[in-house]
Formats: structure tokens, C-alpha cells, sequence
């Protein structure tokens, strides 16, 4: 069985997956990430990539989630204004 939401490689190498249960979590907690695809594509197009698992990995891993929100909250606010 498939439990995989997407699966991508970043600019280091490494396989990033998105499991369904992780998903689940992030629609509950993050109501305003509606498609997989937003944290896809932020992955795919991101500047920044750490080697190492430590508090520079979560700081970069936590810009990359507010980018993902700021994305969102613009798109929106320009669906509101059509």
C-alpha cells in the first residue's frame, strides 16, 4: 500500500516524503495549506539545503514553512479581491 502523499529529491540529494499521516496532521493543525502540491513545489524551489540535522535544519525548515504560508495568505487576498 502506498502511504506516500509525494516524494521529491532536494538540492543535496536527499528524499523528501510527505506520508499520509503527516498530511492529515498538517491539514488539521494548518488549515490554510490546502494542496500538497504548495509544500511540493516550496521543496522543489528552495534556496536553502542543510547536510546536517541540527537547529540551522529546523531554522531553515521553519522559513520554508512560513514561506509556504505567506504564499498562501497572498493568493487569498488576491481571490478576495476578483
Amino acid at each position: 500500500m502506498n502511504n506516500k502523499i509525494f516524494e521529491v529529491q532536494d538540492k543535496t540529494g536527499r528524499k523528501i516524503r510527505l506520508p499520509k499521516d503527516r498530511w492529515n496532521h498538517i491539514r488539521i493543525e494548518h488549515p490554510e495549506i490546502i494542496e500538497p502540491e504548495e509544500i511540493e513545489q516550496a521543496l522543489k524551489m528552495s534556496q536553502n539545503a542543510s547536510t546536517t540535522k541540527n537547529s540551522a535544519d529546523v531554522e531553515n525548515k521553519k522559513r520554508l514553512f512560513e514561506s509556504i504560508l505567506k504564499r498562501r495568505q497572498a493568493l487569498d487576498f488576491l481571490i478576495s479581491l476578483s
